[in-house]
């Protein structure tokens, strides 16, 4: 057996001293465990804590590359073990979201990721961000997966062949996948909701980098579409003799743009971009700006045909929500 002293990045202040708070009975902790070190032996591999843990959320836990089976996790007193079946010249990221907590009080470290083994000749890497094509928002606790370059179809293996490499986006919408090998890889996007790594569910959301790429990337930038998706149809505002009204009026609008007005999440004015734009008898009250690039010239907005490698239509929005005062007429430049 040999120890591996590594560095375990996990945007937590590991050296910090622990916070002490004085509640009734006692001095409580209320820092997560730190990771001393890692043990490496034959099919297992062992994390050792300054402290006693304990595992929570495992569904959480994942490896990439992933194994046709998943790697079983035990713990015994500052100990976590994983078993897997790994293989012999891979190089393996096992990441530890929310995973693993201090036996006593339950803090939890939010992310830890070990890259197994410690030596390992595959250090390249590819790292982006995933969005969602309705919201233009990042998307979290989504699949990105990597598959080594084929000159067959790109697309027909995320409906039959299990990743390469799988990486889960953060908080940020952001994935990394290091420890690669250098070849030429597609990337995908994949909600996943089955949990079989696969593309095979209509209520499943799917993305696509429309090249192949090669590693050192980075700010890879993947929109994620529902195939099945569609956008509000228009809401009438309801209007009587006691309604107020404004007028808004836009410019500096990209030509083939559709251009809506949102209240309360539903469309209530649409138009063809055009300089300036105004909508007038407008009732007051606070709403949100969205422009769709209509590539097509279709009138509505478009999503994504996974298959046929189309893009959903990009959706932007006004950098904040306005308001429109009684018989104000509101100015926005689309540029600022």
């Amino acid at each position: 057996m040999r120890n591996v002293f590594i560095a375990a990045f996990s945007y937590l202040f590991l050296c910090q001293c622990a916070n002490i708070v004085p509640p009734n009975g006692g001095l409580k902790d209320s820092s997560p465990p730190l990771l001393l070190y890692v043990e490496e032996e034959n099919q297992f591999i062992k994390l050792v804590f300054d402290e006693n843990i304990q595992l929570k959320n495992q569904s959480n836990f994942y490896c990439s590359p992933p194994l046709s089976s998943i790697p079983k996790l035990k713990t015994h007193r500052n100990q976590v073990v994983i078993e897997g079946n790994w293989e012999e010249g891979t190089s393996y990221s096992l990441h530890f979201p929310s995973v693993i907590a201090d036996y006593n009080e339950g803090n939890l470290i939010e992310k830890l990721n070990i890259n197994f083994p410690n030596i390992t000749t595959d250090t390249l890497s590819v790292s982006g961000n995933i969005k969602n094509a309705l919201q233009n928002e990042t998307s979290k606790d989504v699949w990105a997966v990597l598959y080594t370059y084929s000159l067959s179809s790109p697309d027909s293996i995320l409906f039959l062949k299990t990743p390469d490499y799988i990486a889960k986006s953060d908080e940020n919408g952001c994935f990394s996948f290091p420890n690669l090998i250098d070849t030429t890889y597609w990337l995908f996007a994949l909600s996943d909701e089955d949990r079989n790594l696969k593309y095979n569910l209509p209520e499943e959301n799917v993305g696509f980098y429309p090249q192949a790429i090669k590693p050192c990337k980075s700010g890879l930038e993947i929109i994620l579409f529902n195939e099945n998706a569609s956008l509000d149809s228009l809401s009438l505002q309801k209007i009587d003799s006691s309604s107020v009204f404004g007028t808004l009026s836009i410019d500096s609008l990209p030509a083939n743009h559709i251009v809506e007005l949102l209240q309360n999440d539903k469309v209530v004015k649409r138009s063809i971009s055009k300089a300036p734009l105004i909508m007038d008898s407008l009732l007051v009250g606070i709403y949100e700006i969205r422009i769709i690039n209509d590539e097509n010239r279709n009138g509505i907005w478009d999503t994504g045909v996974f298959l046929e490698r189309k893009q959903a239509e990009a959706i932007s929005y006004y950098q904040e929500k306005i308001q429109l005062r009684e018989n104000w007429d509101l100015e926005i430049n689309w540029k600022d």
